[in-house]
């Protein structure tokens, strides 16, 4: 058996090209304050993700703190305070719509 010489990488991001997200590029995937429309095509679209497990076991690995991961925002689940503000800034950007 060979070993694979050489430094670890700091995580295994093969599964990211079978990730749902990765054919709508044009959402806002990494930002913190999305309109709720877009907010539920996200959800939809991580719903039927196939690597939604491995993406939620990755954002715990990591210690992700932002961004739209595994089926929900990042900050929500580390800060009640920013989830309220995130909550928020969807009631107000769809009022503003």
């Amino acid at each position: 058996m060979n070993a694979v010489k050489g430094p670890r990488p700091l995580f295994d991001s093969r599964w990211m090209t079978d990730a749902a997200c990765t054919r709508l590029p044009g959402l806002p995937w990494t930002e913190n304050r999305v309109p709720r429309l877009l907010v539920d095509l996200m959800a939809e679209t991580c719903a039927a993700c196939p690597v939604q497990e491995v993406c939620e076991d990755f954002v715990h690995e990591t210690r992700v703190v932002g961004g739209w991961w595994a089926g929900s925002f990042r900050s929500e689940c580390t800060d009640p305070d920013t989830a309220t503000a995130v909550a928020d800034s969807h009631e107000s950007t769809d009022d503003a719509a």
